[in-house]
């Protein structure tokens, strides 16, 4: 398909790296996911109710696997929670790899979308530590809910939050080599423990779907002697 295709369409510079490391050059542009921008209204009375009990609320969303990194979003929460007197994880995703039995760690597992969209519109920041993640659509839900994201230096996820949110370190540094997604690299987290969740904005710009939607025509149409003749 990338040998015989006339443009491609890449969701990060991250993947246009990855794919032109491995398949050589090709003509193409990144285009990252969009979304429908608008901030939801929280009518949910159960996040009411915990947005209401808790300081500070946080978040982190995936279909679970080891890649993902959910141990270590627990423990980065486990950080940045100690500077408040009352917050909480919310789990949003099927198969968690990992559970607590705790009280302010709570799994929702999967839930529909619009529900997703109010918990990370009263969210006061995700935590999404998942290596090598292209452009997680779950992301960019976060930052079109002006939720700042807490992610790290692999992936493509960092262009998603652009200026906004933080960006952790990896400890170690990722050439594009054949790799095993379920054993990601250990994390230093020690920053978190001088973070200051209300200092993260975030930029929605780089999310809206209609920016999105201008780029993709722009592609059709730069291509169309090719698909149409004209």
């Amino acid at each position: 398909a990338y040998d015989n295709c006339h443009s491609v369409v890449w969701q990060s510079v991250f993947d246009y790296n990855m794919t032109t490391h491995h398949w050589g050059q090709k003509k193409g542009v990144v285009i990252r996911n969009g979304i429908d921008a608008d901030k939801v209204v929280v009518t949910n009375h159960k996040l009411k109710e915990i947005r209401r009990q808790n300081q500070k609320v946080f978040v982190c969303s995936a279909n679970w696997h080891r890649q993902k990194r959910l141990k270590e979003n627990i423990e980065a929460y486990d950080l940045l929670s100690k500077q408040y007197e009352s917050s909480c994880l919310i789990v949003l995703g099927s198969n968690p790899d990992h559970v607590v039995e705790r009280s302010d760690v709570i799994y929702f597992g999967n839930i529909n979308h619009s529900l997703c969209l109010q918990v990370y519109a009263m969210s006061d920041a995700m935590i999404h530590l998942a290596w090598l993640d292209h452009c997680p659509n779950v992301v960019v839900e976060a930052v079109s809910q002006c939720c700042p994201v807490i992610c790290t230096d692999s992936g493509g996820t960092k262009e998603i939050i652009g200026e906004g949110g933080l960006v952790i370190p990896e400890t170690r540094q990722y050439n594009y080599e054949l790799t095993n997604y379920d054993d990601p690299y250990s994390l230093d987290l020690s920053l978190l423990k001088k973070v200051q969740i209300e200092s993260l904005e975030v930029d929605k710009s780089k999310v809206d779907l209609q920016v999105s939607a201008d780029e993709y025509e722009k592609v059709l149409s730069d291509n169309a002697n090719i698909f149409f003749g004209t």
